[in-house]
């Protein structure tokens, strides 16, 4: 009984070899062929694309044009002028007369100020004015027949005057040397007759003059009197003027800061602003300062507008701004609807490159291998390898210095699947 088990248990045991054997040998083969396989389909990948599957590509053409590159900065919007009015003296404010956002024209009143001090000043250096103007022409025109008369006259009677003077004297020493009366009386008569004569010359010496007229040292003295006068007139008015600030630019009013009854000072009272053009100023490196020209068209993006304009550059600067390391670019760019205020963020394009009717291709097809750039010519539905050289260059364009015609077709999507010869189907562009 006891043999019999045994043998029972050796034949199972032996059973049970046989069969994981042959479990272990399906698994074997099984990874044997799974490997051989892979490895088929690895070499089937790794190997050259057989020239005779055939690619679909999209082609595009190389063609003739002008060609233009672009570097884009930002800049801040500024009115083209802006005005700051100040009251030049101190008086009290009349009117108001606009208020912020108002458009106003050149010589509009916008603060009056109070002008009754300044209108006495006028009145009397228009007075001392006529005065003087009166004076003058009396000396250039010479006495008047009444004033020669009225000299005369005066003449006259100073000359009786001295003949009595002298008669008076002669009768006195008379009475002096007879000893009827004293020295004092003497020298009194003496002193009378002196006095008489004295005004007579004078009077005479004037009569010759007023009869002469006046001298040219009289009348240019009388003329730079005139001229005084005409000069405190001229400031009074001025002074008057100062009563009424007005805009001399046409604009808005972006400030005020006045009120109708408060003292006016020498501060800022109001800020016009010009915004009918707007100015920007770009800050260009050295690399691209030269590659600008005066006058040429600038693309200006505003995005809170959400809106292109177009200005020009008025002015590049020659010399460098210290602070920016960088040369500063004027543009100007008309705005007639005041759409675009001061202060606004803007992107500027300004042109760097420029190159006209040469052969340009898309940087779709170029591809570069090695620092070698090369194209896939499509012609006869096959693809035939060309090497390029490039020169200017942007995101969407290149300009092909050497290596291809004008109207010529090349791969784009898809060239990264073909190699030279490989045959192409074109599902859109042209070129078969």
């Amino acid at each position: 009984m006891n043999s019999f088990w045994q043998e029972l248990v050796s034949n199972k045991f032996k059973i049970l070899i046989i069969i994981i054997s042959l479990l272990i040998i399906f698994l074997l083969g099984n990874i044997l062929f799974n490997k051989n396989d892979l490895s088929s389909n690895y070499q089937e990948l790794a190997k050259p694309k057989s020239q005779s599957m055939i690619v679909s590509v999209e082609t595009t053409k190389s063609r003739l044009g002008n060609f233009a590159d672009y570097t884009k900065i930002a800049a801040r919007t500024e009115a083209v002028q802006q005005i700051k009015l100040v009251a030049r003296i101190e008086e009290n404010i009349t009117a108001v007369n606009y208020q912020v956002g108002d458009q106003v024209a050149v010589g509009d009143v916008i603060i009056e100020l109070d002008s009754q001090k300044a209108k006495f000043a006028v009145l009397n250096a228009e007075a001392a004015l006529q005065s003087a103007r009166a004076d003058l022409k009396t000396a250039e025109n010479g006495p008047r027949q009444q004033e020669l008369e009225k000299q005369q006259a005066e003449l006259d009677k100073l000359k009786s005057d001295l003949k009595l003077a002298e008669k008076n004297y002669q009768r006195k020493e008379q009475l002096f040397a007879e000893d009827y009366i004293s020295t004092e009386e003497l020298e009194q008569a003496h002193n009378q007759l002196v006095a008489a004569r004295t005004a007579y010359l004078s009077s005479q010496k004037s009569f010759e003059l007023l009869k002469l007229g006046a001298t040219t040292e009289e009348i240019t003295a009388l003329e730079a009197k005139v001229k005084e006068a005409e000069v405190k007139l001229a400031q009074a008015k001025l002074e008057a003027s100062y009563c009424t600030i007005k805009t001399p630019i046409n604009g808005i009013v972006a400030e005020l800061n006045a009120n109708v009854g408060e003292l006016a000072t020498n501060n800022i009272v109001a800020v016009i602003t010009d915004i009918s053009q707007i100015k920007l100023v770009a800050y260009v490196n050295e690399l691209n300062i030269n590659k600008l020209e005066q006058g040429e068209a600038v693309t200006i993006m505003i995005p809170a507008l959400e809106k292109n304009f177009t200005g020009r550059i008025k002015s590049i600067a020659p010399t460098i701004a210290a602070e920016r390391q960088s040369f500063p670019v004027e543009i100007i760019v008309d705005n007639p609807a005041n759409l675009i205020k001061a202060g606004m963020s803007a992107q500027l394009e300004l042109r760097t490159a420029r190159a006209d009717n040469i052969l340009l291709l898309s940087q779709d097809a170029i591809l570069e291998e090695d620092g070698q750039h090369y194209v896939y010519l499509i012609k006869a539905k096959t693809a035939i390898r060309k090497n390029i050289e490039l020169g200017l260059e942007n995101e969407e364009f290149a300009v092909v210095k050497a290596g291809l015609q004008t109207n010529q077709y090349f791969a784009t999507v898809g060239k990264n699947n073909l190699q030279d010869g490989s045959q192409v189907q074109i599902v859109s562009g042209s070129g078969n």
